[in-house]
């Protein structure tokens, strides 16, 4: 369920397991070609930009809806392994933004094992078995049938299952780029 809001051609978007940014709840806000993440308590652009109409309505849009914001971004956080990464892995990464293509294709391979292409034509086989790991919305993913199920959002750019749960784009690239086959 990436996608939680979308006004004056402003959509939010915000993701499980997305690693470039953990430890710190935040969600994404893209307008147009632009598209910037924003910290959820201080409403700080951590990466990206926004045109300054489109910051001014999506800060408003913030102040309103923080409280919701702040408990799925902590769900989010607690669900995750963020312990797992030193600070140096975190800074390395916060600059990634809207330079990841659109994930275009999905097809379960062996396992749980998904072969993806994005847009720019990297494709790979990524192993998401680690997903098995995490309770909440993942845990239907335990069934390899029910895995299965995956399908490409083309609006969120990444992986959905039936029940909405997702991966942030720039992980699943990630992983696609260190197993890359082909690039164009």
């Amino acid at each position: 369920m990436p996608r939680i809001s979308a006004f004056y051609g402003i959509v939010i978007w915000m993701y499980h397991d997305e690693h470039h940014h953990r430890g710190r709840p935040h969600f994404h806000a893209t307008y147009g070609d632009d598209e910037a993440t924003i910290d959820i308590e201080t409403l700080e652009v951590i990466a990206g930009d926004l045109a300054p109409r489109a910051r001014q309505l999506v800060a408003e849009w913030a102040r309103e809806h923080r409280p919701s914001c702040a408990t799925t971004g902590r769900a989010h956080e607690h669900t995750s392994r963020c312990g797992r990464l030193s600070r140096s892995d975190r800074a390395s990464t916060i600059d990634v933004m809207r330079s990841t293509p659109l994930l275009i294709e999905a097809t379960p391979a062996d396992g749980y094992r998904v072969r993806v292409r994005f847009e720019d034509g990297t494709a790979a086989d990524v192993d998401l078995s680690y997903l098995l790991d995490y309770g909440g919305v993942f845990e239907p993913l335990r069934d390899p049938d029910y895995f299965r199920q995956l399908r490409a959002d083309p609006e969120g750019g990444t992986i959905v299952w039936p029940n909405q749960a997702d991966i942030a784009p720039e992980t699943l690239y990630e992983q696609a780029q260190r197993h890359a086959t082909t690039t164009a």
